[in-house]
């Protein structure tokens, strides 16, 4: 659950462990458009319905999980535990650099981009190419 659900969910449900779609995406299915719900769930050929009500965007997620399990053919557990490694990519995947190699992206907007709240793997990416330029 993104940090800002988890507060709310947590009094609900019984959350022992924890994986990110959003993250997920990024790393196993490259060359998106955009890492957007309804996006992802287009170039996956998922159900279609209204994006932004809680119950069609909780569906979704579920279907997009389950997509990538069967993709990869693993477990939950092997996907909770590839989520908790740290992810650096090669191509940004979002903002006026989307799609660029990593390497190629200025260094100013690495820069500007470091002192953003980012994910685990942005933040991994963005620390590992400003120390290499």
């Amino acid at each position: 659950f993104p940090s800002h659900d988890r507060p709310v969910l947590e009094p609900y449900l019984d959350i022992r462990e924890e994986l990110c779609t959003l993250l997920h995406s990024r790393r196993l299915i490259p060359g998106v458009e955009n890492y957007r719900l309804p996006t992802i769930a287009c170039a996956c050929n998922l159900s279609r319905g209204l994006p932004h009500r809680a119950k069609f965007d909780t569906e979704l997620v579920g279907e997009l999980l389950i997509y990538m399990l069967q993709g990869t053919g693993w477990s939950l557990e092997k996907m909770i535990a590839y989520y908790k490694k740290p992810h650096r990519f090669r191509h940004m995947p979002f903002g006026k650099h989307a799609g660029q190699l990593m390497e190629d992206v200025p260094l100013s907007y690495l820069g500007w981009l470091s002192g953003q709240d980012l994910d685990r793997d942005t933040r991994t990416t963005v620390d590992y190419y400003l120390r290499r330029k």
